[in-house]
């Protein structure tokens, strides 16, 4: 768990003072090159946003089936397991909580990801289309 968490942190300097230099200053006061990089790490911090997002979801829709496994399970007389997915129920919830803020501290919405990745994109095509007339 270091190392993800290491990797995270590595991850979130990087792009983080490019980003913010693009929420400041804009698209225009960077070169053609320098907003290609900043667009693929964009798009790459959105496709590790969307894959840890979809894996916590997964978590979190399977952590109630602790507590209707420990229902069954008592049921069915075995009470020291059912006892065990019960005291792993609010601990898996919790988990589940703590990692959807690590996901939203980490990484900016995915929404503002977007919206950086379409403004690089239009301050591409803008510059692309100045060329071509002359």
């Amino acid at each position: 768990m270091r190392d993800i968490d290491k990797f995270f942190h590595k991850l979130s300097l990087k792009a983080s003072d490019e980003v913010q230099l693009l929420k400041e200053l804009g698209p225009s006061y960077f070169s053609d090159e320098d907003l290609l990089i900043l667009k693929g790490r964009c798009i790459e911090r959105q496709r590790l946003s969307n894959r840890f997002s979809k894996a916590n979801m997964w978590f979190g829709a399977a952590t109630p089936f602790l507590l209707l496994a420990a229902i069954v399970l008592g049921l069915s007389g075995q009470i020291a397991v059912a006892a065990t997915l019960l005291k792993t129920f609010p601990l898996a919830f919790v988990l589940f909580i703590a990692i959807a803020l690590l996901i939203k501290r980490e990484f900016d919405s995915i929404g503002q990801l977007e919206l950086w990745i379409n403004l690089i994109d239009e301050e591409l095509s803008r510059r692309s289309h100045q060329h071509t007339k002359f």
